[in-house]
């Protein structure tokens, strides 16, 4: 099975205050994230993370890559802005089986385009394409308007753990909860 987050955000105390995280720590955010996960993800599963494992201040990079290793499934990391500087560290680890900054793929004969930035248009759009992305957390695309809330909306999905329950998804969840 194939499933999709982002934003992570791993032992990152200022995420978990300005985005209302309901953890009175990083600590018992990092165990909840981690619980949540391998209680859905198998091992033989793939996740898609789409960016953003790295705390913003750049620091606990290696107590990051250690929680990572406590991950279930085959990991692919599209790249957020949080990850640039960690991408060399990141490969050293061997916890990815790829490192993209934007894919296409399919997904049950779906098109999915992954990338860390919500985006306007992407490729095959108008043909049905599905854009998965993450970056805004918990927040809304006030700034993108009516194109984008409108005929885009329900083909593009924030799969950001603040506004999914802190657990990966699958395509099929996305699809029918279709927000």
């Amino acid at each position: 099975m194939i499933y999709y987050t982002s934003d992570i955000h791993f032992s990152d105390e200022k995420i978990r205050r300005v985005c209302n995280r309901p953890f009175d720590s990083v600590g018992s955010m990092n165990e909840a994230i981690i619980n949540k996960w391998n209680g859905k993800i198998s091992a033989e599963d793939t996740v898609y993370i789409l960016g953003d494992i790295f705390p913003c201040d750049g620091s606990n990079a290696d107590e990051v890559t250690d929680l990572i290793k406590c991950l279930n499934g085959n990991k692919i990391l599209i790249v957020g802005n949080h990850d640039e500087m960690f991408i060399p560290l990141v490969k050293r680890s061997g916890l990815f089986q790829d490192i993209m900054h934007i894919a296409s793929i399919f997904d049950g004969g779906r098109e999915v385009v992954l990338c860390h930035y919500p985006m306007m248009s992407w490729q095959n759009d108008d043909a049905g394409s599905i854009h998965l992305y993450g970056h805004i957390h918990n927040k809304t695309l006030p700034e993108i308007g009516e194109y984008y809330v409108g005929h885009k909306k329900s083909m593009a999905f924030n799969v950001g753990l603040d506004v999914r329950s802190f657990v990966p998804l699958s395509l099929d969840e996305l699809l029918e909860g279709r927000n």
